[in-house]
């Protein structure tokens, strides 16, 4: 799946949910390698990070871990999150 496709079923496809491309991390503020970290306090809401230099990562209550489903490249899930549009639809 390439970076055009995740949006437009993300973007466009009004049947499609945020589930179906990651899993939100509550229990626990353990993020693994190739997990996304978004801000969801304070002034940074809405940046983004991939832990990428340690297997286990703890973070604080300020960030949320994401972990991607299925096919879903992380990486690609990234880019769409730091886009104009992701930014947009994670400020709402």
């Amino acid at each position: 799946m390439n970076t055009k496709e995740v949006i437009d079923r993300v973007f466009r496809d009004p049947n499609t949910k945020a589930e179906d491309f990651f899993s939100l991390s509550l229990d626990s503020q353990i993020a693994n390698m190739q997990d996304l970290l978004l801000a969801v306090t304070g002034a940074t809401i809405g940046k983004i990070g991939i832990v990428e230099r340690y297997n286990e990562l703890a973070h604080s209550g300020d960030l949320l871990a994401l972990k991607t489903k299925g096919e879903i490249d992380p990486y690609y899930l990234l880019v769409l999150m730091e886009s104009p549009i992701g930014q947009s639809q994670s400020h709402r």
